[in-house]
């Protein structure tokens, strides 16, 4: 069995985000094999030579993450010809030499499904580290406890580097949803029941501000009185109650929002201060980024590319 893949949307219109992608990956030497998921009716654009490329051409054509997730659940026999994957989207990036790191770690023992390291937000415009955050990671032996865990402290898990069967069990799942925002919770609340997540303090991930459109949450109003909000809001709470059912943990619907989505959908329409102490370890680890050699010599990369087809 192969040992790690890496999964990229390529979308019409965005092309550039992949190919900015590829030549960023192809200057650090990439060792690891990357699919490529072409949209319906892609145009082919230059690849470099010495990455291993292969890519798959969807059906349809992808609005956002549910399409995405179909997607790979739909090549799922590629992706479990590998032990581990990770899915990016196109406008980010995955530091390449923290693979090899963080798949070892998952080789030397079974107790976990997926594995994150650190990860910053950076201005697109003049290449500046905005924000630092830790991937989120869940220990717990208990599944409802990990779910706790995930919703007071949030975060983004399909960026993990998973086992690849447990990554299209979840791709499976939250696919059901067709509204975007609500499939990226499902993926994000799933992944917390289902998993138990290490962390490595390693540079793992960095994305870029502000999102590119197509990822975008709508307008909160136009969000809330659409048609699919409600149904895929009750698929999301349908999903979670049967994955905790299969440990024996039952809970009403209105246990179950408020337990994992009640503090997300307060952040998301209110107010989310943080604390001063919080600010404070947040500003000094930003300090530590904005120092690191490695995001330096990503950002130097990304001012010679500056757009153009060719670095």
């Amino acid at each position: 069995m192969k040992k790690v893949l890496t999964i990229i949307p390529c979308l019409i219109g965005r092309e550039h985000y992949t190919l900015r992608y590829l030549r960023l990956a192809s200057l650090y030497s990439y060792q690891h094999d990357i699919l490529l998921i072409y949209e319906k009716g892609i145009s082919d654009i230059p690849l470099p030579e010495n990455l291993k490329l292969s890519h798959v051409s969807v059906k349809n054509n992808i609005k956002g993450i549910s399409d995405i997730f179909k997607s790979l659940e739909d090549y799922k026999e590629i992706i479990l010809e590998y032990r581990y994957c990770h899915f990016v989207e196109d406008d980010n990036f995955i530091f390449p030499t923290s693979l090899p790191l963080l798949s070892d770690i998952m080789n030397s023992s079974e107790d976990y499904s997926a594995i994150v390291g650190n990860a910053f937000i950076y201005d697109k415009s003049n290449y500046k580290v905005l924000n630092n955050y830790r991937l989120p990671s869940f220990f717990s032996e208990k599944p409802s406890y990990r779910l706790r865990y995930y919703s007071l402290n949030g975060g983004i898990t399909y960026y993990s580097l998973f086992r690849s069967e447990i990554f299209i069990e979840i791709c499976s799942q939250a696919s059901q949803i067709s509204d975007n925002n609500i499939c990226e919770l499902a993926f994000n609340l799933i992944a917390s029941i289902k998993c138990k997540i290490n962390y490595s303090n390693t540079l793992f991930l960095a994305r870029e501000y502000p999102r590119p459109e197509i990822y975008n949450i709508p307008n909160s109003l136009d969000w809330l009185i659409s048609d699919k909000f409600s149904k895929d809001l009750k698929k999301l709470i349908d999903l979670l109650n049967m994955n905790l059912n299969l440990e024996n943990e039952i809970y009403t619907n209105q246990e179950l929002f408020d337990l994992s989505l009640a503090r997300y959908f307060r952040s998301r329409f209110g107010e989310n201060n943080l604390t001063l102490s919080k600010k404070i370890y947040n500003r000094m680890n930003t300090y530590f980024y904005i120092n690191n050699q490695e995001v330096k010599r990503m950002f130097a990369y990304l001012r010679k590319y500056r757009g153009n087809m060719e670095f």
